[in-house]
């Protein structure tokens, strides 16, 4: 797994305004979002994909590993019409429960653009 700051800085040399908040518990990334637009460009799918899509290859900028994304189920999707963003959310699971408050929210704008990230999964 590559070193957590070494992901924040690489995308950050891509993206400026690149905001990130830490867990000082675990030193997993919390919160991700870029401050003047978007974390990706514009892509095409089922926003439930996008955001999976995303987390899983972005592992390492959430301070996650493979194993944290073995058990997860769809805990809500929430579509906004004012805003056509998708509000997908994800709760980590241990041997097939919840784990409390373990949820990874991925916001998906419409044109497939990921907005932000906030991640509650347990490392």
């Amino acid at each position: 797994m590559q070193h957590l700051p070494a992901a924040i800085d690489e995308l950050r040399r891509e993206l400026p305004a690149l905001r990130v908040t830490f867990d000082r518990h675990t030193g997993a990334t919390r919160t991700l979002y870029n401050a003047t637009g978007f974390l990706t460009d514009s892509q095409s799918g089922d926003p439930l994909d996008l955001a999976l899509d995303f987390v899983q290859g972005n592992l390492d900028l959430l301070g996650l590993g493979p194993a944290d994304l073995r058990e997860w189920e769809l805990a809500d999707r929430i579509f906004s019409r004012v805003t056509g963003t998708t509000h997908v959310y994800l709760r980590q699971l241990h041997q097939g429960l919840p784990i409390y408050n373990a949820l990874l929210q991925v916001n998906v704008a419409k044109n497939g653009e990921i907005l932000s990230v906030s991640n509650g999964f347990v490392p």
